[in-house]
């Protein structure tokens, strides 16, 4: 065995250090959780997977709900209406009577009031006589369940008769009447329950506004150039055949919307004329122009919005509307 040398030292071989052994642990521990972490949730995901693909979908309870929603529309409908119509048909029977008439109206109220309102005396003196021209229930209030209050209108003809020296004159006056009537309705029944009232009321809107057009105005030679393709139009649109209308419409205008009116009433005249800028060489038109009743010559003012488009020189009718003022664009 040799000696070592005085003073040389020893060699240190280079050798890795074995890692801590607890790291090694808590390493693999955590891999360990993590594993079982992921494959829990794949088995969780797996596992509704197939339970949503065997449940069967059920088609029978979905067409039952469509069709017990259709049946509960419809009865609220059909209730609706003969709620409407009851309150109506009383009201023309109510607004008509005659002179000393008043068995003959109370037999016809009769079908829809109770004994007891069928016997108030003095419901009228029937002195004169009114006829109903037209009527129409508009609106229906609940006042609770089971009963409402439904509105009606109606334009009735008054006749009043009097005497002056022997001689006797007739007077007959047509007025808007407005009633409100109260109906109970159960079980599929109605009933005037209590005497009807007369009411001011209307479907009138109070405080409108229209809204201006604030796009900017055409010039002279695009409004000159678009008149003409107006013309041109709206004679082929009131009196020329089908095939002569397309001639003038844009390639993708609905077609369905310009159904001509096959000579019924004739186009007299271009009354008015506004037009504005949109985008793409396209214009707004807002027009007004006269048309004749083929029956009886009479003229009728109409007023439009069209949308046309410019391709090279010419114009084509891309849309028509009704509204000329609140403009949506």
């Amino acid at each position: 065995m040799k000696s070592k040398k005085n003073g040389e030292q020893p060699k240190v071989l280079n050798v890795r250090r074995p890692k801590d052994d607890d790291y090694i642990i808590k390493r693999n521990g955590y891999m360990k959780i993590l594993r079982v972490l992921f494959y829990i949730i794949l088995l969780f995901f797996f596992a509704r997977g197939v339970i949503v693909s065997l449940q069967p979908t059920d088609e029978e309870g979905l067409i039952r709900t469509m069709e017990n929603f259709k049946q509960e529309f419809a009865s609220f409908k059909g209730e609706n209406e003969e709620i409407m119509a009851f309150a109506q048909n009383f009201a023309r029977e109510y607004l008509t009577y005659t002179v000393r008439g008043a068995e003959e109206h109370k037999s016809r109220m009769q079908p829809y009031i109770s004994n007891r309102i069928n016997n108030i005396p003095h419901l009228t003196d029937f002195s004169g006589s009114a006829t109903v021209n037209y009527i129409q229930a508009y609106r229906k209030e609940q006042y609770a369940p089971n009963q409402y209050d439904v509105y009606i209108k109606a334009e009735v003809s008054y006749s009043t008769v009097t005497v002056e020296e022997g001689l006797t004159t007739t007077t007959t006056t047509v007025k808007p009447t407005y009633l409100k009537v109260p109906v109970f309705a159960g079980n599929g029944a109605y009933i005037i329950e209590d005497l009807p009232v007369f009411v001011a009321d209307s479907l009138l809107k109070g405080n409108y506004s229209p809204q201006n057009i604030s796009l900017s105005r055409s010039g002279d030679v695009v409004v000159s150039d678009i008149k003409v393709a107006l013309l041109n139009f709206l004679s082929a649109y009131y009196e020329a055949e089908q095939s002569v209308i397309d001639y003038y419409l844009y390639r993708n205008a609905d077609k369905s919307t310009f159904w001509g009116l096959d000579g019924r009433y004739s186009f007299d005249k271009l009354d008015s004329l506004n037009v504005y800028n949109l985008s793409n060489n396209e214009y707004l038109c807002v027009v007004g122009i006269f048309i004749k009743d083929s029956i009886n010559d009479v003229r009728l003012y109409q007023g439009y919005n069209l949308i046309i488009r410019a391709e090279g020189t010419r114009y084509y009718i891309k849309d028509m509307n009704t509204k000329t003022i609140n403009l949506n664009f």
